[in-house]
């Protein structure tokens, strides 16, 4: 399941986040199975990194919502977006 993003990351490459952004960028593509990975999301703000990084690496995967009774409506929302 990929996702359009209204904006892409641009960095100028001279920054430590530049650096990581980079090194997760290629680690993704380095260990990417032939499947495509399994993402099992929350759609919080590190669910949300992972599938950002997975969109911009170019991966295959597909991302599953485990539904908790605990999510605030608006996280529900959000995710069903």
């Amino acid at each position: 399941m990929k996702t359009d993003h209204p904006q892409q990351i641009h960095m100028d490459g001279s920054t430590r986040q530049q650096k990581l952004y980079d090194n997760a960028i290629d680690l993704l593509r380095m260990t990417c199975p032939p499947e495509g990975f399994y993402l099992a999301t929350s759609f919080g703000k590190d669910s949300i990194v992972a599938h950002r990084l997975l969109d911009e690496a170019g991966e295959k995967y597909d991302a599953h919502k485990n539904h908790t009774s605990v999510d605030p409506p608006r996280h529900v929302d959000f995710g069903r977006k």
